[in-house]
């Protein structure tokens, strides 16, 4: 079965690798929980998840569109964890970066401000 279905890079697998090998008995999945090793392993797995989900017989889908049914849900979901993920990360980023700018930026109340400035300078 598994040489007329294509498999591809599934995003499911790359967000929540241990739920994806779970559910779908992909174990080598399981090698993500060794620190430095998972940094590579992560992408691998998810290059390869789809292929060794397929290759367990224990995993009996009927046809294709099966297979991609139950794919494309992990696809979909890791696809909006990551869209969601990402974009968290950088409103944290900006949210940091403001706090860091506003302490290390902070005006002297003693020097005069640009707006005071302006007033004073005419054309």
């Amino acid at each position: 079965m598994d040489d007329e279905i294509r498999t591809k890079w599934n995003w499911g697998a790359f967000m929540n690798p241990i739920w994806f090998a779970i559910a779908n008995r992909s174990w080598l999945l399981f090698l993500n929980l060794i620190p430095i090793f998972n940094i590579f392993w992560v992408f691998y797995g998810a290059l390869n998840a789809e292929t060794w989900a397929l290759n367990e017989p224990k995993n009996e889908y009927r046809d294709e569109l099966e297979f991609r049914r139950v794919m494309d849900g992990w696809n979909r979901a890791g696809l909006i964890m990551f869209i969601v993920s990402a974009v968290f990360f950088l409103l944290y980023f900006f949210m940091f970066a403001s706090v860091f700018s506003a302490i290390f930026n902070s005006v002297d109340p003693s020097q005069p401000n640009l707006n005071d400035l302006v007033g004073v300078i005419k054309y």
